[in-house]
């Protein structure tokens, strides 16, 4: 079964979050592909889809409510997962707590498997961290890839359990 991954962003951290999603499938024999929500066009040749997008001023980002509206029978018809990213910064870490309307709003139309609040890279590292980074890491890049990947383990269990009660062999356990 082929994934999509698809995502909403401004500036490209969620395209980092997909993309590390969609590495983490493919680790998993998934056939996957990762592309911006906007560039999608048809969601035929897909058997699932997971969609992403930035959270900007406490919002979902408009490209993946648009996505929903567009595809939303389809979604309903196939394994969906929806997932935000919320800046994480000194100046929002009050609002942090807050739910992102859009997505549970959209997970409830398109009945989504799971949602899941993903922390994004921030654009101020230095409000958050006053030191070298780590060799390989760009600086203000504070997105959990043990968390992705968890995640990915859990849609993989998901698409597998599904299977293998498709074709009549119980679940995975």
């Amino acid at each position: 079964m082929k994934i999509l991954v698809a995502y909403a962003t401004r500036r490209g951290d969620v395209e980092g979050l997909a993309d590390l999603l969609g590495a983490d499938l493919r680790y998993l024999s998934h056939d996957v592909a990762v592309l911006p929500a906007r560039a999608v066009t048809d969601l035929t040749h897909y058997g699932a889809v997971v969609l992403g997008a930035a959270v900007y001023d406490g919002a979902w980002h408009k490209e993946a409510v648009d996505f929903i509206d567009k595809f939303a029978h389809d979604l309903d018809r196939r394994p969906t997962w929806l997932f935000a990213a919320r800046p994480l910064t000194e100046d929002n870490l009050v609002e942090l707590s807050q739910p992102i309307a859009e997505m549970y709003q959209s997970a409830a139309r398109v009945h989504a498997v799971s949602t899941k609040v993903f922390d994004a890279r921030t654009h101020n590292p230095e409000s958050l961290y006053q030191g070298p980074m780590p060799y390989g890491r760009r600086a203000g890049d504070w997105r959990d890839a043990q968390a992705v990947d968890r995640w990915a383990h859990e849609i993989a269990h998901e698409l597998y359990t599904k299977l293998f009660r498709d074709i009549g062999l119980g679940s995975v356990v």
